[in-house]
């Protein structure tokens, strides 16, 4: 009985922090659980639950490139200042990601994680999130768009700013 009890209790506590893993849309690809043992037939720690690879290339966490060396590499830049739990956020990172991955090595994309940069927060007075700021080549802010914006849309803003040249 003391034994199916804690498999229960173990079950428990895996499920209760996978469902706390996906709550917030942030933090680490891979979570460990760790049991205490309490029990000598009690397993003392569970596999890393990984999510299983994509078959495609995985795409470069754009919130861990800094914004500051981005626009300091002489490539035009698109920054996006957002959170990991705002739902139109969320909505851009695949658009972003697609255009890192179309774009490399013409433009570069970076998302700022605002709760993580009140400086730049606070130095691009961004008000509303998401905000997607163009800067051209040198660093400077060339265009801004507040909120949710579709790829078809972002692509023409590039040639028009000048950022991508046509042929």
């Amino acid at each position: 009985m003391a034994k199916n009890l804690s498999i229960i209790l173990l079950l428990l506590v895996v499920l209760m922090g996978s469902l706390g893993a996906c709550s917030g849309g942030e933090g680490p690809e891979e979570t460990s659980y760790t049991a205490t043992k309490t029990n000598s037939d009690l397993s003392p720690s569970l596999p890393p639950l990984t999510t299983s690879p994509s078959p495609s290339k995985t795409p470069v966490d754009l919130a861990s490139i800094s914004l500051v060396d981005s626009l300091a590499n002489g490539k035009p830049t698109l920054a996006e200042f957002g959170r990991g739990t705002c739902v139109p956020c969320k909505k851009m990172k695949p658009i972003l990601e697609e255009l890192a991955a179309e774009y490399d090595g013409q433009i570069s994309v970076v998302i700022v994680e605002v709760q993580n940069h009140n400086d730049l927060t606070r130095k691009y007075s961004i008000q509303l999130i998401p905000t997607q700021i163009f800067f051209n080549s040198a660093g400077e802010e060339m265009e801004r768009h507040v909120g949710l914006y579709q790829k078809d849309d972002i692509v023409p803003e590039f040639y028009k700013l000048g950022m991508l040249k046509n042929g």
